[in-house]
C-alpha cells in the first residue's frame, strides 16, 4: 500500500537518480533550513506537495474497501548561473523531464504532465521549475 512517506520517498528518490550525474548540483529541501550557496553555484530545491485525495469507491469505513486517488506535485526549482544564455538549465531541466515523463514507482505513484518553465533571474542564478503532477491509490 502507498502512503504518504512512502510516496515523498519514491518520489524524491526518483528526481535524486535523475539528477545523478550531475555532482557538482547543491541540494535544499523544504524541512531543512538553510539558505543558498554561494554563487556562482549551481543548485536545486525539491518539494513535494500533496493536492487533493478524492474519494473514488464506497465501503465501510476502516476495512480497506474505500479508494482514493490521491494527487500531488512534484516542485524542483533549479538555479543556475547567470551568463551562460540558459545552456546549463536547459540541459539540467531536460534530463530531469525526459526522467520524469510516464515514470512509475515501485509502489505503484504515477508521474504525468511534466514541464519546465524559465522563471528568470532570481539573485546571481537564473532560476528555471520543473513540475510533475503525480497521482497514487489509497485505501482506508
Amino acid at each position: 500500500m502507498v502512503d504518504r512517506t512512502t510516496a515523498r520517498d519514491e518520489l524524491s528518490a526518483l528526481v535524486k537518480t535523475a539528477l545523478a550525474g550531475e555532482t557538482a548540483l547543491e541540494w535544499r529541501y523544504d524541512d531543512q533550513p538553510g539558505d543558498a550557496p554561494d554563487a556562482p553555484a549551481t543548485w536545486v530545491r525539491l518539494s513535494i506537495r500533496h493536492t487533493a485525495s478524492p474519494q473514488r469507491t464506497l465501503g465501510p469505513l476502516g476495512t480497506g474497501q474505500r479508494r482514493y486517488d490521491t494527487l500531488g506535485l512534484v516542485f524542483v526549482q533549479l538555479f543556475t548561473p547567470m551568463g551562460d544564455g540558459l545552456l546549463e538549465a536547459d540541459r539540467i531541466s531536460m534530463v530531469l523531464v525526459t526522467a520524469l515523463r510516464g515514470a512509475v514507482t515501485t509502489s505503484g505513484v504515477k508521474i504525468k504532465s511534466v514541464t519546465a518553465r524559465e522563471i528568470g533571474a532570481d539573485g546571481a542564478w537564473q532560476q528555471t521549475n520543473i513540475t510533475a503532477e503525480f497521482e497514487y491509490h489509497e485505501t482506508a
